[in-house]
């Protein structure tokens, strides 16, 4: 049974953080294994939240943008489309049996078929032309968000509303998901597969880079004595030879960049910048770089040594 919670303007209250956690909700929809499209989120990522560990979200540049332009959207949703009516949603709807739960954005009024709702985003104009496809086709992960929570407030219909933050003319794609049976059925069918992983404990593959954090966290202690025998495992000695050439390629590249910004700096003198190159700026001013005191970290230090003969190892 669909249950609601009402939420005040600013929504993220104590209680409201504390049942989503709960939930499989329809922001992290996207990374959950049936899926894995989420840009933000992984697959083990999601998993290791919903078996109770605290992994703290920490803002970014997107989501700060998203605070400070997301009001604009609904604006130029209502510019483009004067027969609509938006009233803010400010609950969350949530059903306990199923673990899972949505936070729509905006109802829309207006439509003959009935109340629908609408996901806002905002976006950088490479976003738009590159992920959006120039504002035809949202990310599989937003269509996703926003048929959940279709599903969960029994809309007629689910619209994505993606607005580019541009200074002299911001794009606005519009673009409906209606309802459909056998995409919905797939998303339920998602998170009960994976709250039964869940469950029993079955741990998703990590996704290497994007991961890291996560796999900081599961081995973060070893064990005194303990060692992997790796003499199974054809594959380690051409990784770490990979590494060991990536290391060595980084190394005289982070040189070349240096010998190219010393020959800047010399040839510019007092000059605050560079004029006549067509698709450069260069500039060259003098700014305060604030202070700051790094934290002491206990964790354990990933150490990695190419003894191999010298004629082997990358130059």
């Amino acid at each position: 049974m669909i249950q609601r919670m009402e939420l005040p303007d600013s929504q993220r209250t104590e209680a409201w953080k504390t049942l989503r956690q709960k939930h499989v909700t329809a922001s992290i929809l996207g990374a959950l294994p049936a899926f894995c499209c989420h840009p933000y989120r992984t697959p083990l990522k999601v998993y290791m939240e919903k078996r109770g560990l605290e992994l703290p979200e920490q803002d970014n540049k997107v989501m700060r943008r998203g605070r400070i332009f997301e009001p604009a959207v609904p604006k130029a949703v209502i510019e483009e489309r004067p027969d609509w009516c938006l009233e803010e949603v400010k609950a969350y709807f949530y059903d306990e049996q199923e673990r899972v739960g949505a936070t729509p954005d905006y109802w829309l009024f207006g439509d003959m078929r009935g109340r629908g709702v609408l996901q806002c985003k905002t976006l950088h104009r490479d976003a738009y032309e590159d992920d959006w496809l120039g504002g035809t086709e949202p990310p599989r992960w937003i269509v996703l968000q926003t048929r959940l929570e279709t599903m969960m407030t029994n809309a007629a219909f689910g619209m994505i509303a993606g607005l580019t933050i541009d200074s002299y003319d911001p794009k606005l794609a519009l673009i409906e998901v209606p309802r459909d049976a056998a995409a919905e059925q797939e998303i339920k069918d998602a998170i009960r597969s994976f709250w039964r992983d869940v469950d029993a404990g079955n741990e998703p593959d990590p996704i290497y880079g994007a991961d890291s954090e996560q796999i900081r966290r599961l081995t973060a202690k070893e064990q005194p004595g303990a060692v992997l025998d790796a003499s199974g495992f054809n594959d380690l000695p051409e990784l770490l030879a990979q590494r060991a050439a990536l290391k060595a390629r980084i190394g005289h590249d982070t040189d070349r960049c240096k010998e190219i910004e010393d020959e800047l700096r010399f040839r510019m003198d007092a000059a605050e910048k560079i004029v006549g190159l067509p698709g450069w700026n260069v500039s060259y001013k003098t700014r305060t770089v604030a202070g700051y005191v790094v934290e002491a970290k206990v964790r354990r230090q990933l150490d990695i040594r190419d003894v191999r003969p010298k004629e082997e190892r990358p130059q």
